[in-house]
This record gives C-alpha cells, sequence and structure tokens, in this order.
C-alpha cells in the first residue's frame, strides 16, 4: 500500500506542474478560505469503526510542486478484515485539483486502464432519518503490463466543495466559480479474480460509506447527510 499511495503522490505532483498558468478562482483572491480548507483536514480522525489509520509523510516540496494548498495521505487497514484502503486528498485552488484524473496520468506512468473509460457510480449514504445522500465517484482498474504479478489498482475519485461528492465529466468547468476544493481518491489492490456477488456493493464503497461522513464533518462541519453551500468567489 505505500507504493500505491507514492505512485498518486507522484502524478498528482505531475498534475501541479503540467497545468497551465493562472487558477480561475485564484484571481480573485480566496487565501483566507484556501488556508481554512487546508486546516480543516487536521479535523479527519486517525480511526473510525473498524478502521485503523497511519498516516503517510508529505513532502512539504511535493506539495509546492503539485501547485496545491495541502496533500493528506493515509492507510486504512479494517481490524476485523485486514483489508486496505488507500486515502488521499487534495485541496487546492480548483484550476490545479479539477485536472488530470487517474485515467490520464496512471496510463502516462506506464499502467493500463482495464476498460475503454471510466465508469461513473453512485452510492446512496443516506441517514437514519432515510433522507437520501447520493455521492458520485468515478473509477477505473489498472495494472501494469509488466508486473511480475496480475495485481490491480482500483481507483475511485471524486471531488467536493461542500459536502457533496460528484464526479463530472468536466470538473475544471464545473468547479471554476468556486475558491477551495477539495479532490479525494480511495485506492486499493484488487486481485484479478476477485468477484463481487449479485447485489454486492464494491469494498472500496463500502469503505466509502463509511468514510465520506467521516469526512463531511471533519471538513466542513456537517452532520451526517446534510451538505452546505461551499463559499464563491466573486464573478
Amino acid at each position: 500500500m505505500v507504493r500505491i499511495i507514492s505512485l498518486v503522490i507522484a502524478l498528482v505532483i505531475i498534475i501541479g506542474t503540467g497545468v497551465v498558468h493562472g487558477n480561475y478562482a485564484g484571481r480573485w483572491g480566496a487565501a483566507d478560505a484556501l488556508i481554512l480548507a487546508a486546516k480543516n483536514i487536521d479535523n479527519i480522525p486517525m480511526d473510525f469503526g473498524d478502521w485503523k489509520g497511519r498516516d503517510r509523510n508529505i513532502d512539504p516540496e511535493d506539495t509546492k510542486r503539485a501547485q496545491a494548498e495541502r496533500i493528506f495521505a493515509r492507510e486504512y487497514v479494517n481490524e476485523k478484515t485486514r483489508m486496505a484502503m488507500s486515502v488521499l486528498i487534495v485541496c487546492g485552488r480548483p484550476g490545479t485539483v479539477s485536472v488530470h484524473t487517474p485515467d490520464i496520468c496512471f496510463q502516462g506512468q506506464g499502467r493500463i486502464m482495464m476498460s475503454a473509460a471510466p465508469e461513473t457510480v453512485t452510492v446512496d449514504l443516506g441517514d437514519e432519518s432515510g433522507k437520501p445522500l447520493v455521492e458520485e465517484f468515478q473509477t477505473a482498474d489498472f495494472h501494469r503490463p509488466d508486473a511480475a504479478n496480475r495485481e490491480q489498482q482500483r481507483v475511485y475519485w471524486t471531488w467536493s466543495t461542500d459536502g457533496t461528492w460528484v464526479a463530472p465529466s468536466n470538473p475544471r468547468v464545473e468547479f471554476i466559480w468556486n475558491n477551495t476544493l477539495y479532490k479525494l481518491y480511495i485506492v486499493r489492490s484488487v486481485s484479478p479474480l476477485e468477484e463481487l456477488k449479485e447485489g454486492e456493493l464494491d469494498p472500496s464503497l463500502q469503505f466509502a460509506e463509511q468514510l465520506i461522513p467521516v469526512l463531511n464533518k471533519a471538513l466542513f462541519d456537517l452532520p451526517a447527510g446534510e451538505t452546505k453551500a461551499a463559499p464563491v468567489a466573486a464573478k
């Protein structure tokens, strides 16, 4: 899992250094909102439910090269199942955080996407009152053709400005007027022989069902099942 996190971090750095100069929202200045958004990452608990976390160090120079305000990386291991999930969060201005998704960058690093295009999936987190709360992800599997084993990486990614996590087809346009943006990656190793039972939710999405309410509380100070409008830059 350390190798997976290192890969994602490396790709984020490449993303930052390749972005065309000029983040849209940054032109109007949103320094305070950006600093607060990055600081809120400190509120993410190390452990929740059966998941125990372990932080991965991020070199400040890597964050600078990625043109991000903050990059957060943590591995979560389930105490009961021993399944591991790598979580990476990039916080910054939308012009940088919105671009270059794994379907582009992973393949640029010698990994092959197992499908013709990423799949968009939704998961209904709901709440105790039964109120629907649908979150949206893009996902794809990747592998290295020259790898000694046939292990694949399944990546889910999504963005949020306000506690609603979405995966638009054109995120750069979608978030153009926002001051800040979070991008979330959930990555796990997958055996080529893995098969889900009919109606069974992918383990990564089962993890996301537990993670998203935790993130919303930490990043947006939201109770489970609620969203609120994020600050928007003046047009």
